[in-house]
């Protein structure tokens, strides 16, 4: 393995380098460490609002911005550095945020465990063992901050060296052909769901931002690429995204042959928790019928990622489908209204909606983890990874839970690779 140092490499290697460092630091010096860190933003912070306070003077009126936000910043910084230097009281809110992560992290773990047990889906203990590990973890951390704070800092200097490793492995295999598949997806560490959940919808922000400039680009122009003349993708990734609501939060279907596959919880009369829960649904419908269904019925952008594949992974991805088709039977969604939301006439679910439209073919699984849809875990990006897993992609997570900004992450990485899998991105 040759290394070519390219801006990309050399990105990652860096980041994943300075995240390994902060990792020792935080299990070298804990609370010293983070206390000069929250010293160095603040410094930051009112350097910035000092200087942007004295600048304004010089600038035309529309970009001066607000005065008393400047000064807010200003104060705001300097009580925050009094009261790091005095008190403890940021160190505990900090280990506190770790705690309600932790507890967030235990109710998803719960939560699979007890729909891994409905289905009698084994193996399921580590679920269950995560549950109370990272349960009792963050109740300590949320009650006694002070107490649990050199073990919380442990835990998190430890998860940024592994997360650290994660990238500068990623920077070091970055123009090879593949990497290393086998290690990557048996040692993947990815950002936490709170900082990627919101990835698709940023992108879109992006994209909407520069249009607004009115500088004659269309969407298409900014983000459909492809790295080859005439490039034909073996697969795609269809990553969806709304400006407002769940949908912020993305979805993610594939595509081979000229057919999407789709999973999630479509069955709008099994859900519970608002449409966490639900059984879960799988369908097969012709691609360009289900992108036009999607940009006229739920106002969608839909981001497509392209992959090649060799003969090789063809057949494993083949072999995969057939495989999940056969622990599936056909459903047929009802044409009974939901009940009417403010004022709104009720209308038949998504699900029967889309088969009306498109002629789409759906499913209910008589065995698996995918039975029961879970959002954080059984999700659309779980089933879609056990599929495209099967070329030698990398993101499965150490916990197995994937948000489709976690997947749109690590696709926009790969196509930045000049040899990976991913040889084209467009937007509809």
């Amino acid at each position: 393995m040759k290394f070519k140092p390219t801006y990309s490499a050399i990105k990652m290697i860096v980041i994943g380098l300075l995240t390994m460092i902060g990792g020792v630091l935080l299990i070298l010096f804990g609370k010293e460490a983070t206390r000069h860190f929250i010293d160095w933003v603040t410094a930051y912070f009112f350097f910035v609002g000092i200087f942007n306070l004295f600048s304004r003077w010089f600038k035309p009126k529309e970009d001066r911005g607000s005065l008393l936000s400047t000064i807010g910043q200003i104060i705001f910084a300097f009580i925050l550095s009094a009261v790091n230097m005095l008190t403890d009281a940021p160190i505990n809110v900090i280990v506190m945020l770790f705690g309600a992560y932790q507890i967030f992290t235990a109710g998803i773990s719960a939560i699979t465990y007890v729909l891994y047990r409905k289905n009698d889906i084994k193996p399921r203990g580590r679920f269950l063992f995560d549950a109370i590990m990272y349960g009792l973890l963050g109740i300590s951390a949320l009650f006694s901050p002070s107490e649990d704070a050199e073990l919380q800092f442990l835990i998190v200097g430890i998860y940024l060296i592994f997360l650290g490793f994660t990238y500068f492995r990623d920077g070091l295999f970055f123009n090879t052909e593949a990497g290393h598949p086998e290690l990557k997806r048996k040692f993947k560490m990815n950002l936490p769901i709170v900082l990627v959940a919101l990835i698709p919808n940023n992108m879109l922000k992006k994209i909407n931002a520069t249009l607004q400039q009115e500088t004659g680009e269309t969407a298409s122009t900014l983000f459909d690429l492809s790295k080859e003349e005439n490039a034909t993708p073996d697969l795609e990734v269809l990553v969806h995204v709304t400006e407002s609501g769940f949908g912020a939060m993305g979805h993610v279907d594939i595509c081979y042959n000229g057919e999407v596959i789709s999973y999630g919880s479509y069955d709008t009369f099994s859900e519970k928790l608002g449409g966490a829960i639900g059984e879960g649904v799988l369908f097969k419908v012709d691609r360009d019928k289900y992108v036009d269904f999607c940009k006229v019925e739920s106002n969608k952008t839909l981001f497509s990622y392209g992959l090649r594949l060799n003969d090789e992974q063809k057949k494993a991805i083949e072999a995969r489908i057939a495989e999940i088709e056969s622990i599936t039977v056909p459903w047929q969604p009802t044409d009974k209204e939901l009940p009417a939301k403010e004022g709104v006439k009720g209308k038949p679910m998504y699900s029967y909606r889309l088969q009306q439209a498109t002629h789409a073919r759906l499913f209910k699984f008589t065995e698996s983890k995918f039975r029961s849809y879970f959002v954080l875990s059984t999700n659309c990006v779980l089933l879609a990874d056990s599929i495209i897993g099967q070329a030698g992609t990398d993101i499965l997570s150490m916990k197995g839970f994937i948000s489709p900004g976690t997947y749109q992450d690590y696709l926009e990485r790969e196509y930045n690779k000049p040899n990976s899998l991913v040889i084209t991105r467009s937007v509809y």
